[in-house]
């Protein structure tokens, strides 16, 4: 998608706090376009433990675990649909994931330094995937892991790609500090934009400055932590756009160095006359 598009008021309803981050997905998706269903849950099949303990995992969720540092959890999971299929573990307990498919011949290891959503690449439907998590050389004792397994319906996600993409603004210029482009709100909303929320935007729709929203649930306090998208409020209709970017303090900034600059020149020059009339005192 572009950097900016349009979207309904519903967008608003967005619940980013969730634990599930294919449910943070969805959420998006549903408000932003009025699609719902691109991500589908996986079967599972069962699970296998060995030298730990750890609850039968039969759907996507929160699951406790309990190891002495050694052993392994195996699931295995089932496409219900052609298409690419995606992950998300995560527990301290875990020191390393393997994926193997095609009967065990193929397989992919995942790193869990950092919990991510993988994306496992395209299966067949009903195909299966065992998933291996291996506890050696992690904290022995009680944990928990959470873990959620997906296909995904490309025919939805498309459907809401070319929903969202006729709202897109075409830019006509832009710089690392400005960018300027043409809208048409269909209905009105806001523009969505991939900008990390930031006070320092200023935006103005046909030259009336406009006041920016962060997206998302308790998100874009005063400090701007743990902000969202930057947000922008748009009536019906064609709108030309332009966002600048400057930083609270960049004009102060800029006075000062002009004056020490200016200081520093007419010092300079004083110095400069100072040496010629003692030579001339000299001569």
């Amino acid at each position: 998608l572009p950097l900016c598009f349009t979207v309904p008021d519903s967008i608003k309803d967005w619940d980013n706090n969730e634990g599930n981050p294919f449910e943070v997905q969805e959420s998006l998706i549903d408000n932003a376009s009025g699609v719902s269903d691109v991500f589908i849950p996986v079967n599972f099949l069962g699970t296998q433990t060995e030298s730990c303990e750890c609850e039968d995992i039969t759907k996507n969720g929160l699951y406790y675990i309990s190891s002495t540092g050694t052993g392994s959890i195996e699931i295995t999971i089932e496409t219900v649909k052609d298409g690419n299929v995606y992950v998300y573990a995560d527990s301290k307990a875990v020191s390393n994931i393997t994926y193997y498919f095609n009967g065990s011949e193929d397989s992919v290891n995942q790193s869990t330094d950092t919990p991510y959503i993988f994306d496992l690449g395209y299966h067949d439907k009903n195909e299966s995937i065992r998933v291996s998590l291996d506890l050696a050389g992690s904290s022995s004792g009680d944990s928990t892991l959470k873990f959620y397994a997906y296909n995904i319906d490309d025919n939805v996600l498309d459907s809401a790609y070319d929903m969202l993409k006729s709202g897109a603004m075409q830019v006509t210029d832009y710089s690392d500090t400005k960018i300027e482009g043409n809208i048409i709100a269909g209905y009105n909303g806001y523009i969505y934009t991939s900008i990390p929320f930031d006070k320092a935007w200023k935006v103005y729709i046909d030259g009336e400055k406009i006041e920016t929203q962060a997206l998302g649930k308790g998100r874009g306090d005063d400090s701007n932590t743990d902000s969202c998208q930057l947000l922008i409020p748009i009536t019906q209709g064609e709108h030309q756009v332009t966002l600048k970017y400057m930083p609270d303090g960049i004009l102060l900034g800029i006075l000062i160095s002009a004056a020490g600059l200016l200081f520093l020149i007419l010092f300079l020059l004083i110095r400069k006359w100072n040496s010629n009339k003692n030579n001339s005192n000299t001569k």
